[in-house]
């Protein structure tokens, strides 16, 4: 079990969930003027987040094995956020990415807070929704600065791949676990989408794109398969699930069509 803090002092736990964003925000700014202390920002932010989901998530007796599910995706919003943004040279797009960044973590730690502390909004309503957008987000970021770190810097496979099937089956398994997804093969499951994924963005990778119309293809991907999934086993309609494959193809073909101006 998570370590109890103290019950006076759960009142400051909002307090918290405002703070942790405007620390965040000051750590990226510094990451921007100090590039050469990156991993260490990086290192100082995670830890940030440990500590903030610890902190609420101490509110309700939680099981490690369920705690960390809570961390899965801020950790890699935030990871593959900060290595998107070093490939980036417009500095209003920097700063922009780092409010939308900022943004998510308030929100995502006030949905948490209010699961946490038993009040309004729960796992399946708040969560889901704010992970529901997040994903998408980290997806993209994870997969654009996949390729362009392999553009730009000529990083190695042996680092990309891993990390990228690292992110990827997280993410997939945050939101089976966040939908509520009860299935006894969930690993399996978990590791099959993120294969499927993997030949995705290989088969991306010759594709005549830059790196962020190669993201948000593969991003939208992952947005179809998890959509699906979830339509599937929840029962819903037939037309449940052709939506998400409608509107999957239509923005990928926007994105084919446009791709010189993304």
């Amino acid at each position: 079990m998570l370590p109890v803090f103290p019950k006076k002092t759960m009142k400051h736990s909002y307090f918290l969930v405002f703070i942790t964003p405007i620390i965040m925000f000051v750590l990226l700014e510094a990451m921007l003027m100090k590039p050469e202390f990156f991993w260490w920002f990086l290192l100082f932010i995670l830890l940030l987040i440990v500590i903030s989901i610890t902190y609420l998530a101490s509110a309700k007796k939680i099981s490690i094995a369920s705690w960390w599910n809570f961390l899965i995706l801020p950790f890699i919003f935030i990871s593959s956020l900060s290595f998107y943004i070093s490939l980036i040279s417009n500095r209003f797009i920097i700063h922009l990415l780092i409010i939308v960044g900022v943004i998510f973590v308030f929100s995502y730690l006030k949905d948490s807070a209010k699961f946490f502390l038993g009040k309004e909004g729960d796992k399946n309503g708040r969560l889901e929704n704010i992970s529901s957008y997040g994903n998408f987000l980290s997806f993209f970021f994870l997969a654009a600065s996949t390729y362009g770190l392999k553009s730009f810097f000529g990083i190695s496979n042996l680092v990309l791949v891993p990390s990228f099937f690292a992110g990827a089956w997280l993410l997939v398994h945050q939101s089976v676990w966040v939908n509520n997804i009860k299935l006894k093969e969930e690993r399996f499951f978990t590791l099959i989408i993120t294969l499927i994924l993997i030949e995705i963005a290989m088969a991306a990778y010759f594709l005549p794109f830059n790196y962020n119309a190669l993201g948000l293809i593969l991003a939208i991907c992952y947005y179809m398969l998890i959509g699906i999934a979830k339509s599937f086993f929840r029962s819903s309609n037939k037309w449940s699930i052709r939506s998400y494959l409608i509107l999957g193809f239509l923005s990928i073909l926007v994105i084919l069509l446009s791709s010189q101006w993304i």
